[in-house]
C-alpha cells in the first residue's frame, strides 16, 4: 500500500552495495502553481554504476495526491504511487502503479477503492519463454482484483496478459457467496480441462458486482440482494496439452458467467415472501467445445396460516470437457459411456 506520509518524501533508501562504484539520486516536489490543494506530489530518480562503469540500475519513483496541501496528504481524495525500475545485473524491468479514491473525505463516502488499485508490469529478459523474454501485464489479479464501490454498488475487475500465464478457471468468492445463498449446490470450478495449470500465452480477465439494500417503513419489511460476474481466458498452450487440440494452433478460450437476485417482503407474522433466483455458466472453446452450468429457484410464501415452498435445480451440459478422456476410456473397455 501506498503511503501518505503529510511530508513531502521519496520514500527510497540506498542500501550499501560493494558491486557500487558510483550512484546518484535527484528528488523534487511538484505542485499546481494555481493551488496546491488541486495537485502536488514528489518525485525521485536515482540510478547505479559498477565498479566497471556499466549501469546496476535505473529507478524512477513518484507519488502524487489530489485534493489536498502537502502539509495534509493523509485527507487526499486521491492518491497514486509510481515505481519504475531497470535493474541490468538481473535483466529485470518492473512498473507498479498504485491509485487509491476516497471522495469525499468527509461525510458519505460516494466513491471508494477497497483497497489500492494496482498496475504491475514485468519483463525479464534472462527467463526466456521460447525466444522471448518472459513478460506479464497485471491489472489485479483473481485473488486481488481492483475493486471499487459507488454508494451502495461493489465492482471489481481484474485484466492479466503475458507469455507464462496460468488462467483463472472459477468465480470470485463473493459470487459463490451469492449463488450458494439460493442454493448451495453452486461450485465455482468446473471439471479440470487436463492440463489446467499449465500455463501459456495470452489473457485473462474477470468483471464483476454486487449490492444489496433494505428497505423499512413501519412494520413492513423488505429488501433485496444482487450480483453477477462475467470471466474469461484466451491461452495459447503447448503440444504437450491433454486436452486442447492443434486444430487452432492450440489456442483455447474459457470463460463464465453468473447472476443472482433475490428479493425478500415481511410484514408482522401476517406475510412472509422470498424469491431469489440464480444461474451459473462455464465454456469452453474451439475443441473441445463444451458448455455446463445450472439455474435455480427459491421461493417461500407465507400468507397467515398457509405456507408455499419451491425449490428446484435445472442443470445442463452440452459436449465433453476433454474428448481424449472419452476416448482413452472407450479404448479401454471397448464401450461407449452413456451420460
Amino acid at each position: 500500500a501506498m503511503g501518505d506520509s503529510d511530508a513531502a518524501s521519496s520514500g527510497s533508501v540506498f542500501i550499501p552495495d560493494n558491486t557500487i562504484k558510483f550512484g546518484f539520486r535527484i528528488m523534487g516536489v511538484f505542485v499546481n502553481v494555481s493551488s496546491e490543494k488541486t495537485f502536488n506530489g514528489d518525485v525521485t530518480f536515482s540510478a547505479a554504476f559498477n565498479t566497471t562503469g556499466g549501469i546496476n540500475y535505473l529507478e524512477l519513483g513518484g507519488k502524487a495526491f489530489m485534493g489536498t496541501e502537502i502539509k495534509e496528504r493523509s485527507k487526499a481524495t486521491m492518491k497514486a504511487s509510481l515505481l519504475a525500475k531497470y535493474d541490468d545485473v538481473k535483466g529485470v524491468f518492473d512498473l507498479n502503479i498504485a491509485i487509491a479514491i476516497k471522495y469525499p473525505q468527509t461525510g458519505k463516502t460516494l466513491i471508494q477503492t477497497t483497497q489500492d488499485a494496482t498496475l504491475a508490469l514485468n519483463v525479464n529478459e534472462k527467463q526466456k519463454i521460447g525466444d522471448h523474454a518472459k513478460w506479464s501485464l497485471t491489472i489485479g489479479t483473481p485473488k486481488v482484483p481492483n475493486q471499487i464501490s459507488f454508494l451502495e454498488l461493489n465492482t471489481w475487475a481484474y485484466f492479466r496478459t503475458g507469455n507464462n500465464l496460468v488462467a483463472n478457471t472459477s468465480f470470485q468468492p463473493i459470487t459463490l457467496t451469492g449463488l450458494r445463498g439460493i442454493n448451495p449446490s453452486f461450485s465455482g470450478l468446473p471439471e479440470p480441462l487436463g492440463n489446467d495449470a499449465k500455463a501459456g500465452k495470452g489473457f485473462d480477465f474477470g468483471i464483476g458486482f454486487n449490492t444489496k439494500g433494505d428497505l423499512h417503513f413501519g412494520n413492513f419489511k423488505g429488501g433485496f440482494s444482487l450480483g453477477g460476474e462475467v470471466n474469461c481466458s484466451m491461452i495459447q498452450y503447448d503440444a504437450s496439452h491433454s486436452c486442447v487440440t492443434d486444430r487452432f494452433n492450440y489456442w483455447y478460450a474459457r470463460g463464465g458467467l453468473a447472476a443472482y437476485a433475490s428479493v425478500y417482503m415481511r410484514y408482522k407474522s401476517l406475510l412472509d415472501v422470498y424469491l431469489g433466483l440464480a444461474a451459473m455458466m462455464q465454456a469452453g472453446a474451439p475443441e473441445p467445445l463444451w458448455i455446463k452450468g445450472k439455474a435455480a429457484v427459491k421461493l417461500r410464501i407465507k400468507v397467515g396460516f398457509i405456507k408455499l415452498k419451491i425449490k428446484a435445480t435445472i442443470p445442463f451440459k452440452y459436449g465433453s470437457i476433454c474428448p481424449k478422456d472419452n476416448e482413452a476410456d472407450e479404448g479401454s473397455d471397448g464401450k461407449e459411456e452413456e451420460e
